[in-house]
């Protein structure tokens, strides 16, 4: 079915994954032409530390492997994004979409340990 809309502001609702796109944008429509506007998808990054419980000290070369788990089952075969700490126990992942993400933290002499975080919250 084919509609006609007169010249003026309109609200309207798009099919776009926020994993894929940023916030959607009013829509403008001409004579003859739809005018869609979106935003670029939010990168964020995220920066933490490894420390011991209990003293705080840093834990270096700790493997921090993140996986998004916001998107439903997780393919078996998906590789996390594997990271180490530095010698002060930071951690640096920069280009990250927004949602949630398990980071998994293994060490020697240490137990596993995993936390959830949001970029961008």
């Amino acid at each position: 079915m084919e509609r006609h809309l007169d010249p003026g502001e309109y609200a309207a609702a798009l099919c776009a994954s926020a994993t894929e796109y940023g916030p959607l944008v009013p829509l403008t429509v001409t004579d003859v032409e739809l005018e869609v506007a979106l935003s670029p998808p939010s990168i964020w990054a995220i920066e933490s530390a490894v420390l011991v419980a209990g003293d705080l000290s840093p834990v270096a070369d700790a493997t921090c492997a993140l996986t998004r788990t916001d998107l439903g089952a997780v393919e078996p075969d998906a590789k996390a994004l594997t990271v180490t700490t530095d010698v002060n126990g930071m951690l640096v992942v920069e280009g990250l979409m927004r949602g949630e993400w398990e980071i998994l933290v293994t060490a020697s002499g240490f137990a596993p340990a995993t936390r959830t975080v949001t970029p961008g919250d």
